[in-house]
């Protein structure tokens, strides 16, 4: 039995210099994205830069004690308050934050905050149980050592939620400019390397993901939403004698278009052929294009008449195919700068949007 006692003691030890030795290095060798996630903790922001030294130390801190026999004892006492105090504040987490972070660094960040709490309840009930091993066989010796688990159980817990209360408070009524950011804003589920960095979005359909490329403004590129087929489109205009600066591409539904604004001419095709025709030519200069339906588009363009820029529809095929829209942008001062944003188009709502 006093083998098994040792033995079971030493492992256990082991164990928290292992945990705590992987967990600080791995922190340290990436301390800023530590911090980041510190920071983003819903529990923890207002104490971020304290806490994201403290815990390192801590770590390190019982790893030394955990070493030596003269201190094992009070090292797996520290242990088992550090992990009753993770496994509270992943409860609390788990229950009463408003959104759930991003997990830890290193081997753990595989886990899920569900598995986490259960791998935490394991190791506070494998250093309780140490603990109590560590102590004489007599009754009262152990009555102690159970005793002073639960008072460091209850002040363990009453300090991971007097810091959140009070973290929230700093947050919320005393803002010291800490910025949370968006959880989990993307969710990467494919991933395909380009190899060249000109490579820019043209458009998408039920199956397939188009792409442009400023470096070959002629080639039109399509892959599987898989990213597995990759096809290559070569775009033929049927004109070319035209000082293009910036030639972009667009896909919409079963067409495409090519347009560049510094050259007033658009031309069309159909997805699959090579050949672009002259969809409409000498009728505007723009800045910005998007395609609203077939043979229609909404443009921002430089406006002589009012000196600003002017937002405007373009129906090629129409008697009179450009409408400016100069009452719509407001003019402050030079007209172009105050002026400037970004145009885009919703299919589903049929809504032109200028974010300005």
């Amino acid at each position: 039995m006093k083998t098994f006692r040792t033995r079971f003691i030493e492992f256990v030890s082991y164990f928290f210099i292992l945990l705590f030795c992987y967990a600080s290095i791995s922190k340290m060798m990436d301390f800023e994205n530590f911090q980041i996630q510190i920071a983003q903790s819903p529990l923890l922001s207002a104490f971020s830069n304290v806490m994201s030294y403290g815990v390192l130390v801590i770590e390190l801190a019982i790893c030394i004690l955990l070493i030596f026999e003269r201190s094992r004892k009070i090292g797996l006492y520290s242990s088992f308050v550090l992990m009753v105090s993770f496994t509270v504040y992943i409860y609390m987490i788990l229950n009463y934050s408003e959104f759930i972070p991003c997990s830890c660094g290193g081997i753990l960040e595989k886990m899920d905050w569900k598995t986490h709490l259960i791998f935490n309840i394991a190791t506070v009930i494998i250093a309780a149980f140490a603990v109590i091993l560590y102590s004489d066989s007599k009754r009262q010796e152990i009555f102690k050592s159970v005793s002073l688990l639960l008072v460091l159980s209850i002040v363990s817990c009453s300090a991971i939620i007097l810091m959140y209360r009070q973290s929230e408070f700093m947050i919320k009524k005393e803002n010291n400019f800490t910025r949370r950011f968006l959880q989990h804003p993307i969710t990467e589920e494919k991933r395909s390397n380009l190899q060249i960095n000109s490579y820019y979005f043209a458009g998408i359909s039920k199956d397939s993901v188009y792409l442009g490329n400023y470096t070959a403004p002629f080639l039109l590129t399509s892959t599987d939403l898989n990213f597995k087929a990759t096809k290559e489109n070569r775009v033929l205009p049927d004109r070319y004698n035209f000082d293009f600066k910036r030639v972009q591409l667009k896909v919409n539904a079963q067409n495409y278009y090519l347009y560049d604004g510094s050259v007033p001419v658009i031309y069309q095709g159909i997805l699959g052929n090579h050949q672009a025709k002259t969809l409409s030519l000498g009728q505007a200069y723009f800045s910005q294009l998007v395609n609203i339906s077939k043979d229609a588009f909404a443009i921002s363009t430089y406006f002589k008449d009012s000196e600003k820029q002017t937002l405007g529809l373009l129906n090629p095929l129409q008697k009179n195919p450009l409408n400016l829209k100069s009452g719509i942008l407001g003019k402050t001062n030079d007209g172009i700068f105050d002026t400037d944003g970004q145009l885009h188009f919703d299919p589903l709502t049929q809504i032109a949007v200028y974010v300005h």
